[in-house]
């Protein structure tokens, strides 16, 4: 995950990912905060060096988290499926979802669920011709 997603997860009352590894993805951190638990890790790594590298290390599936760092790999070609979540509250101003990749990515719905509270989360496969760019 990127770093601003990290920074945000950690004011959060109870550390969502449990025991799995996280890895967060900065340039400009030099070093996790105190409050970082353990299974927390910190890379500069550019998105295809860092899968291949996970890869190399025994792990297949990946989740990754963080407007910025999605994009870049998107860009990369390094992202088989998005699952995105809809919440139904109109922003005046926010973070946009995506910034700008470099071409258009072309996807396919897999499923849709919607949930009682109004949430609607959608899975799409990337298309083979953005898979790996």
């Amino acid at each position: 995950m990127g770093r601003h997603t990290f920074e945000k997860v950690l004011t959060f009352p109870e550390w969502s990912y449990g025991d799995k590894p996280v890895i967060v993805l900065s340039s400009s951190l030099q070093a996790l905060p105190t409050s970082a638990p353990q299974t927390a890790s910190l890379s500069k790594e550019a998105p295809r060096a860092l899968i291949e590298r996970l890869v190399s290390e025994g792990l297949h599936r990946f989740y990754v988290d963080g407007g910025t760092t999605i994009q870049r790999f998107l860009d990369a070609g390094q992202i088989d499926e998005l699952t995105i979540t809809v919440i139904p509250v109109v922003l005046g101003t926010g973070i946009p979802l995506f910034g700008p990749v470099e071409k258009d990515v072309a996807l396919e719905l897999m499923s849709s669920q919607s949930f009682p509270c109004g949430f609607i989360q959608s899975r799409y496969r990337v298309l083979e011709s953005w898979i790996g760019r």
